[in-house]
């Protein structure tokens, strides 16, 4: 297990990975959801969404990627399983918190924290801090069960990677929306449907074609 994954928080690489694999989600979710509801895609909401959560993982790297380390550090963790829930809980509350901030700022002009933006993105935060804690090391070891001497082609996915984060997200977004409406809503199936699918164009068309400079 690579458990250098957190302490390489602020190295440029992640960071522009960071932004790519999201910024390739926020388009492709839009507009497969757009498409779903039958509404127009990338509209100004839309913008202010996506710049909002973008400005967002940058403060993360510059600022509060810092704070999670020095706790880690600090209270001496010893085990990946927390450190890796520690982070998230850290990094999703920074990016939510801040693209709540200048969402409702720039679309309702003053900023507004809802009893349901509470409920659903705290739940999805909790929800990740979950999959660290009870998921993330079963779904990590499904790769060692795969052939190690098998060569994958050069623009296959990473397995575990995606299913870890493919598996993140919907145990996120399920907590967060049933905490929200008590149950399974609907639009759960739209909003997991729509970014599980950015996910794979960002794993199978991107993450692989990313530009020398960005590396």
């Amino acid at each position: 297990m690579d458990e250098d994954i957190i302490s390489k928080q602020n190295d440029n690489l992640l960071v522009k990975h960071d932004l790519t694999a999201w910024f390739t989600i926020f388009i492709v979710y839009n507009f497969v959801y757009a498409n779903i509801k039958n509404e127009k895609p990338f509209d100004n909401e839309w913008i202010y969404y996506t710049l909002a959560s973008l400005f967002g993982l940058c403060i993360h790297s510059l600022i509060t990627s810092k704070l999670t380390l020095y706790l880690i550090k600090k209270i001496d963790i010893k085990k990946y399983n927390i450190k890796l829930a520690l982070a998230d809980a850290i990094k999703w509350s920074t990016v939510y918190i801040i693209n709540n901030a200048i969402f409702t700022y720039f679309t309702e002009g003053n900023i507004n924290y809802s009893e349901k933006w509470f409920k659903i993105f705290g739940g999805i935060i909790l929800g990740y801090v979950l999959f660290d804690l009870l998921l993330y090391q079963h779904i990590y070891n499904i790769n060692k069960t795969q052939p190690n001497n098998i060569k994958q082609p050069q623009n296959s996915i990473n397995k575990t990677e995606f299913m870890v984060d493919a598996f993140k997200i919907v145990v996120g977004l399920f907590v967060g929306y049933y905490l929200n409406y008590g149950y399974v809503h609907t639009d759960y199936i739209h909003v997991v449907v729509s970014i599980e699918i950015g996910l794979i164009v960002y794993y199978l068309m991107v993450l692989n074609n990313i530009p020398t400079i960005l590396l």
